[in-house]
């Protein structure tokens, strides 16, 4: 009896992991089952209708990105770029925004406003677009990893569908990080394919992944490198285990690092700034009284269950929104801890069990973060404190449970059982968060004014009481100027008999002409940053910013006078900006060379496979 268990211990029949799936449908099962996944496709419809309406969406964030698109496209349409420096709606709040705000949605916004949508639409169809992205990314990854298109398509929906997913977009409006949400499954695809292929163009891929999870929402790149990091940890072992040519192996590891690398070279532009230039700005306010992560744990009842609202978190289990993993999600969870149990209590062996036993793992370790029992890893770890609430890591334990569902597929063993599973699965993720799938108000489309050229006269409804991020202010300025205390003409003289003329006003360049009989002081509205130059007729000046707004004051001569402010790129944006540059021709370079070489090695395996053929004719 233990001779038999032994042998079936052995070889435990489950197409799994890089082995080529020998299918045994007979037509009818292979034609219901392609049905089925075209039918499935039509689910992600119900994610349109809330964008389709021609309506603002009402959230927490909403009017903020309306803003920043706005101002994005003002900025490049003066030329700007990378953009750096914007002013806000409100008179004398300027600041270097995106040099320290992630700016890649308000940058891929541009794509459908060039096409001839007007602000808020840009906005929407960008969300949407990546939120469908990230199911489609998900899937790639899953069907990759267990050979089973079901299985990646069920993953795909569990991860769109999830209830954190949504909270991001219709409750939150936090619709950068809901675009990292995206493009982090990426880099867990581009080094699976890179270490199972060996085809280096994927270490291509990892870069643009890298880079655009960072500079779409670095909080997101920074949860997700940690499962990251143990992936390909558990990646290597396994090939190591199974006897992996080490030279191969030492070959992959390092194209690995080339392609984080790379990554880092393409968001260089903002992660430089960013990262090194902190303390030029207020950064320590984004961690500070109502963003301190520890007034933001969650607690352990409401990872089961919470009610869905659109309120705000709060400090203890009152909060005003779910922080839910999710119904089906927790019947993978559940239902993956009994298979495991089931296959260790009767000692079967099974290829998925160390995969399986991965993700679980990262599942727990999300939820783990989201509570205060995680407190030592927020307060000793560097830049932690700006992940503000520990509730985000749901975002990799809704990732987790979505990988799971897939490889839960590679323990059935007949196919009509993968199909059952994969109907439940398409029926009750959309239906369970069909409820969810809509803001907390339709507001009229001009509510936030951000396609109207009264824009900066700031009178609209949800204009009003806005103000630019206290975070990225100048670190010398004390206080915002009281909103009347700003002209529209942006300068005030100190002699009321002097006339002034405003020649050119942009964000980065602003002209003056003066005239007066005496000599005098202007006042400009611009809060002094590194990067400012001003000249009077033509000659640099030093501006005088010792004044609470850090407003900047400058010494006229009498007669007729010409004031240039300038704003330009410091050495170390030069810098930043020549690294990205190199990296994206670099990028190109390596892409090109190694798809040729595929198509290449393809076309002489097509080649040798018709010489082949014709050998064996003869």
């Amino acid at each position: 009896m233990s001779k038999n268990r032994k042998r079936r211990r052995k070889s435990y029949p489950t197409p799994y992991l890089n082995q080529k799936k020998e299918s045994h449908d007979d037509f009818d099962l292979r034609f219901w089952r392609n049905i089925l996944i075209f039918i499935s496709l039509f689910v992600y419809l119900i994610l349109f209708p809330p964008f389709l309406k021609n309506q603002a969406l009402g959230g927490h964030d909403a009017g903020a990105h309306l803003t920043y698109l706005r101002l994005m496209t003002d900025a490049l349409s003066q030329g700007q770029f990378p953009v750096r420096w914007i002013e806000w709606v409100a008179p004398g709040q300027n600041q270097p925004l995106f040099s320290y705000y992630q700016p890649l949605l308000y940058y891929l916004g541009q794509i459908p406003h060039f096409l001839g949508f007007d602000i808020l639409n840009s906005l929407y169809l960008t969300v949407l677009f990546l939120w469908l992205f990230s199911g489609l990314i998900t899937y790639l990854f899953v069907k990759n990893i267990t050979k089973d298109t079901l299985a990646g398509l069920a993953a795909s929906s569990l991860y769109v569908f999830a209830p954190y997913h949504i909270l991001d977009v219709f409750v939150r409006s936090a619709y950068p990080e809901s675009i990292a949400l995206a493009f982090a499954p990426g880099m867990f695809w581009a080094v699976e394919r890179l270490i199972a292929t060996e085809k280096r163009i994927y270490a291509g891929l990892l870069a643009i992944f890298t880079a655009a999870t960072f500079v779409s929402h670095p909080p997101t790149l920074l949860m997700f490198g940690i499962p990251l990091f143990f992936y390909i940890c558990f990646l290597f072992f396994e090939k190591l285990k199974s006897g992996f040519n080490l030279k191969l192996l030492t070959k992959n590891i390092i194209f690995i690092f080339l392609g984080f690398a790379l990554g880092g070279g393409l968001s260089a532009f903002f992660a430089i700034p960013a990262l090194l230039q902190q303390n030029l700005t207020k950064a320590s306010t984004l961690s500070a009284g109502y963003l301190d992560f520890h007034k933001h744990f969650v607690c352990l009842t409401q990872l089961f269950w919470s009610n869905w609202g659109y309120g705000t978190s709060q400090q203890g289990c009152l909060d005003q929104m779910s922080f839910q993993v999710g119904i089906v999600n927790w019947v993978v969870i559940v239902s993956i801890i009994a298979i495991l149990a089931f296959y260790f209590y009767k000692k079967i062996t099974h290829p998925a069990v160390k995969q399986t036993l991965f993700w679980l793992a990262m599942a727990f370790l999300g939820m783990y973060m989201t509570l205060s029992v995680s407190q030592p890893f927020w307060e000793g770890v560097p830049y932690a404190s700006f992940l503000q609430f520990p509730w985000r890591f749901l975002s990799v334990v809704v990732f987790s449970a979505a990988i799971l569902s897939g490889i839960l597929f590679t323990y059935l063993r007949k196919e009509t059982y993968k199909i059952a599973l994969f109907i439940i699965f398409m029926t009750l993720t959309p239906l369970l968060s069909y409820s969810f799938l809509q803001p907390a108000a339709y507001l009229p489309k001009d509510y936030f004014a951000q396609d109207s050229p009264d824009f900066y006269k700031g009178i609209a409804k949800g204009q009003q009481g806005q103000t630019a991020l206290t975070g990225y202010f100048p670190k010398t300025m004390e206080v915002l100027p009281e909103q009347n205390k700003v002209p529209l003409s942006k300068i005030v003289l100190s002699d009321p008999n002097a006339t002034g003329k405003v020649v050119k006003d942009t964000f980065t360049y602003k002209e003056f002409s003066i005239s007066s009989d005496s000599p005098l002081k202007a006042e400009l509205f611009i809060h002094y940053f590194p990067g400012w130059t001003f000249s009077i007729n033509d000659t640099p000046v030093r501006p005088d910013t010792s004044n609470i707004y850090d407003f900047v004051y400058l010494s006229l001569p009498a007669g007729n006078n010409k004031i240039a402010a300038k704003f330009e790129d410091t050495p170390l944006i030069t810098a930043a900006n020549s690294i990205s540059l190199l990296s994206i021709a670099i990028l190109i370079v390596f892409l090109v060379f190694e798809a040729k070489k595929i198509i290449s090695t393809k076309a002489g395996l097509s080649k040798q496979a018709k010489t082949d053929g014709l050998i064996e004719e003869i």
